[in-house]
């Protein structure tokens, strides 16, 4: 469970497998970005209620480092530069560096607000699908 992104997370899950379980990562996370690898899991999510899943663990499974090692990727590198470059090219030093037209400044603060908003939307979107059966939506019905 994470609190304003601290504490524990289920990232970078597979596929899901024939018997519908899938496989993940638990990590320690602070502000969202991953610390701690702490165990590679086998899930299934059950329905409990119309609208809500629930975890059921299987079993713990052996880490692989080269898939620790791109969690760590993903939340360090990829995905900071993905959400901040609008920003970091926002600010006024930046941007007149660049030698963007000054006249766009303003828009472009706009857009880079509003594109920080869609990324995160996406993304969140992302985690939230991972380890769903692909035919959930008539299983919720």
């Amino acid at each position: 469970m994470r609190l304003n992104g601290i504490g524990t997370a289920f990232l970078n899950a597979s596929k899901i497998g024939e018997d519908g379980t899938y496989t993940a990562y638990k990590v320690f996370t602070f502000l969202y970005a991953p610390i701690i690898p702490i165990c590679k899991m086998r899930l299934k999510r059950k329905i409990t209620k119309p609208n809500y899943f629930e975890l059921e663990f299987q079993e713990p499974e052996k880490m692989e480092l080269k898939v620790v090692l791109w969690i760590y990727f993903k939340g360090w590198i990829i995905y900071p530069i993905i959400l901040f470059t609008p920003l970091a090219i926002a600010v006024i030093e930046v941007y007149t560096a660049l030698g963007l037209p000054e006249g766009l400044y303003n828009y472009f603060i706009g857009f880079a607000i509003i594109y920080m908003v869609i990324v995160v939307w996406i993304l969140s979107g992302r985690y939230e699908l991972q380890g769903l059966p692909n035919d959930y939506e008539k299983m919720i019905k």
